[in-house]
Parts: structure tokens; sequence; C-alpha cells
């Protein structure tokens, strides 16, 4: 769950995205935004998946945990997009996560990952776990 400049940034981008779709730290804590509503016409599925039980959680599993495990609780299922928002610099383990939510990826899948702001240079993290897909970076002119 991003805040309501994440939700924009999606929303411009949601026809581009192919499912199925992940979204990590999908629990609703009530000030953060709903982005399952974005992909309902998709006709895809859409898997909320958090460390804890709560409204938009559908698995409860640690993304840090080693990847067999993960892959046995997401019962083997793969995705087109994984949206991860301001989760990844609250883990301990961030190229744990970041290599588990690769291998998560259907061929040719891409992540959507946004840390804060306040990491310093997003965009170059954003690079190193290649999060951004290409269209993105050569409509900003970074590519």
């Amino acid at each position: 769950m991003g805040d309501k400049y994440q939700l924009a940034f999606i929303r411009q981008y949601v026809d581009e995205l192919e499912g199925d779709f992940l979204e990590v730290g999908s629990k609703d804590y009530g000030s953060t935004q709903d982005f399952r509503s974005l992909f309902k016409h998709k006709n895809s599925d859409y898997v909320g998946l958090d460390m804890e039980e709560g409204k938009g959680v559908d698995v409860v599993v640690d993304l840090t945990l080693p990847f067999e495990a993960v892959d046995a609780k997401l019962g083997g299922k793969r995705f087109g997009t994984i949206i991860c928002l301001s989760i990844l610099e609250h883990c301990e383990q961030p190229f744990v996560m970041a290599e588990n939510l690769s291998r998560l990826l259907k061929p040719g899948g891409g992540n959507c990952v946004f840390p804060h702001l306040s990491l310093g240079n997003f965009m170059v993290i954003l690079l190193i776990i290649g999060a951004l897909p290409m269209r993105v970076l050569r409509r900003y002119s970074l590519a």
C-alpha cells in the first residue's frame, strides 16, 4: 500500500502492466491507497502479500525466507507485475527480498519498486534491481 503519488503514477501505466499481479506490503493501515481496484478490469489474479494478516492481505509470508519457502506459500505462482511500494527500505535483507521478487516474475514480467525518496537517488536503486521497464526509462529520457 503506497501513497497517493505512487497511486497516481501506477494509474498512468495500469494499461501497460501485465497480470497476474502481486502487491507486496498490501496490508491496509487506514491511511494507505487501494491499488487492487486499479486492476479489476484486467481479468487477472491480484494477490496481496504482507508479513501480517489484515485487510488487503491474501497471503502472509516473509519475502526474505529462502525462495523455496516463499514459492511454496504462493503455490508456485508467477506474476507479470509485482508492485512493491515503500517496502524495500524497511527490509533487513533488501537484496534477498529483491532476488526473491525477481524469481517470482513470469518471463518478461516487471517489478514496480519504489523506495522512499529519502534514500537519495532512487532511480539508481531501481536500475540496480531491474525494477524500471525500459519503456518508462525511454519516456523520461533516462535510457
